[in-house]
């Protein structure tokens, strides 16, 4: 059998590691995770959904911090980089969000995952639509109210 091997590394963001893509035979994933195909046999190793019990207490825990005695269904546990983008279960890649940003912001991860899958939009570039503020990509590709003027 031969060898896997990467033949395009890790992008670094922010001090965390994203979407490993590969050529050839197809990503090694860890467990948790499994190979997607980005497209122009590119596949990356995306991360599974987290267990709706695990991701309840992280929102718990995180809304008692953030947003003490406000309703947890008016917030959503986000992932900051999209799982289909190789983000990450990890805290450092989860926030709180306003529901009506989150949904918002599910139309913009659609969106991105979709152009870069069919090779449109490079994984790097889809990436940094979602590194910092996420509502200045979603005016320009989406441009829908609430969030745009």
């Amino acid at each position: 059998m031969k060898p896997l091997f990467p033949i395009a590394g890790a992008l670094l963001i922010g001090g965390a590691v994203y979407a490993q893509t590969f050529q050839g035979n197809g990503p090694m994933c860890a467990a948790g995770q499994y190979p997607a195909d980005l497209g122009e046999k590119r596949l990356t190793c995306i991360s599974e959904r987290m267990p709706y019990a695990n991701s309840h207490a992280i929102k718990l825990e995180m809304m008692a911090h953030q947003h003490p005695g406000e309703p947890l269904s008016a917030y959503e546990l986000d992932h900051i980089i999209p799982l289909c983008l190789g983000g990450s279960n990890d805290r450092s890649n989860l926030q709180i969000q306003p529901i009506d940003e989150a949904r918002a912001k599910d139309d913009l991860e659609a969106q991105a995952c979709h152009e870069v899958k069919t090779g449109r939009v490079p994984l790097a570039t889809a990436l940094t639509w979602f590194h910092g503020d996420w509502r200045g990509p979603y005016c320009r590709i989406i441009g829908a109210k609430p969030i745009c003027p």
